[in-house]
């Protein structure tokens, strides 16, 4: 496969929903290419931009709706590590959990990183930002350590292979009966999902899109679905910034990438 150059970037919406049901800040003028799903008005979500990742809060679960972040090869590398950061509440988000809510020896989820530590080791602050508990889901030992795991370390794969990708992942919380609570009304939901993407060109100008998506759940089951069909499942527009015969061609893609 020939050397791949991103040249296309994702452009965010100019348009910042600001309302009592759907609070949101600006984006920031470092995350001029991250690809963010589209705010969901009247869902009582908020949405935060961080350093390196943006999400979406949900304040009844407790929990993110989702996360979203830039992947590329200069994220997969760099001087810090787990032991230069702490568990500890997001300062943006007043019902965010504190790191004592999930209790492990007594409930038995971990705390799930949904933007892993390991694509930010070269940014202290982003470092910092992602062990924010508003970036975390309860998950089991088996899935954490798991099929979770893997995909993180194969998205460094990607992101090396590809010079960039987007990933958007987050609990599936549309089904009330596969939700569970612990601690301090913390949702804990029995599947989870992650989403990829690519938009840009090859070195020869040969449109380079694909995306494909996931679904996992408590047990370290892992299933390959596409966009289309998870967005159908939890009720988000996870792309929306992608041009429509784009997106018409490639969230219906249902395969691994090589």
């Amino acid at each position: 496969m020939k050397p791949i150059r991103l040249i296309s970037i994702l452009i965010l919406p100019a348009i910042v929903l600001l309302a009592a049901s759907c609070l949101s800040e600006s984006v920031p003028a470092n995350l001029p290419g991250a690809e963010l799903p589209a705010p969901r008005p009247g869902s009582g979500e908020q949405i935060v931009h961080h350093k390196a990742f943006s999400l979406s809060f949900n304040h009844e679960a407790r929990i993110p709706n989702w996360v979203a972040w830039e992947l590329t090869p200069e994220r997969c590398e760099g001087p810090y590590g787990r032991n230069d950061a702490n568990y500890d509440w997001d300062p943006r988000i007043k019902n965010c959990p504190g790191r004592s809510d999930y209790q492990f020896s007594k409930y038995g989820y971990t705390r799930g990183h949904m933007c892993p530590a390991m694509d930010n080791h070269g940014d202290l602050q982003a470092l910092t930002e992602c062990f924010y508990m508003s970036n975390m889901c309860p998950q089991t030992e088996a899935l954490n350590e798991g099929s979770w795991n893997s995909l993180e370390q194969r998205c460094h794969v990607y992101a090396r292979r590809y010079g960039r990708i987007f990933i958007v992942c987050g609990p599936v919380l549309s089904n009330p009966e596969e939700l569970s609570e612990i601690g301090r009304g913390i949702t804990a939901p029995y599947r989870f999902f992650k989403a990829l993407l690519r938009y840009g060109t090859l070195e020869d100008g040969t449109p380079d899109n694909s995306s494909v998506a996931y679904i996992f759940t408590q047990d370290n089951a892992r299933s390959v679905v596409s966009v289309n069909e998870l967005e159908a499942l939890i009720g988000f527009d996870l792309f929306p910034g992608l041009p429509d015969d784009v997106e018409e061609a490639i969230e219906n893609q249902r395969r691994d990438w090589r």
